[in-house]
């Protein structure tokens, strides 16, 4: 099977003809300090196609930045299909 990262380019198959977008939303829960109170949360935003990771601590931050990410894809010409 002929997949977008397989080594015959030449033939296209569904999987190199379709934009695919990740992001991966990681949460984690840090202890506060002292161990007492409510643990604080990270947040890692990864945008698996560019390789890069965002650390924030709030998640209305996390989703404005999400959002402002799918923005720019749905805004770029690259994103059309003809």
């Amino acid at each position: 099977m002929n997949t977008a990262l397989g080594p015959d380019t030449g033939r296209k198959s569904h999987l190199v003809l379709d934009d695919v977008y990740s992001f991966v939303l990681r949460l984690h829960l840090n202890p506060a300090p002292g161990g007492r109170g409510t643990p604080r949360p990270q947040f890692n935003l990864e945008n698996v196609n560019k390789g890069t990771n965002r650390r924030m601590q709030d998640l209305d931050e996390v989703l404005h930045e999400l959002k402002t990410q799918i923005e720019l894809i749905l805004q770029s010409p690259a994103s059309h299909v003809n």
